[in-house]
């Protein structure tokens, strides 16, 4: 089960994922660090400007919950 909701979780990830930039790289950039709860996975970090890191991080929730994962999300 933990090895079906990693590969859940690699595939949202590719699905909605843009590439991911520096942070030093694009004034006001942010990142993402998620964390699905049932298995403790933690995705690499997503970071972009403030408005895609939104943005990936409500596909992600969006995504995952309709596999039963529950995602949290730290910006920093």
């Amino acid at each position: 089960m933990k090895t079906k909701l990693i590969i859940i979780a690699l595939l949202a990830l590719t699905a909605c994922k843009k590439d991911t930039i520096s942070p030093s790289s694009i004034p006001g950039a942010i990142c993402a660090t998620c964390t699905e709860s049932h298995s403790g996975y933690t995705a690499k970090d997503f970071c972009a400007d403030p408005i895609s890191v939104d943005t990936y991080i409500n596909e992600l929730k969006k995504t995952g919950s309709q596999y039963g994962q529950s995602w949290s999300c730290v910006k920093h």
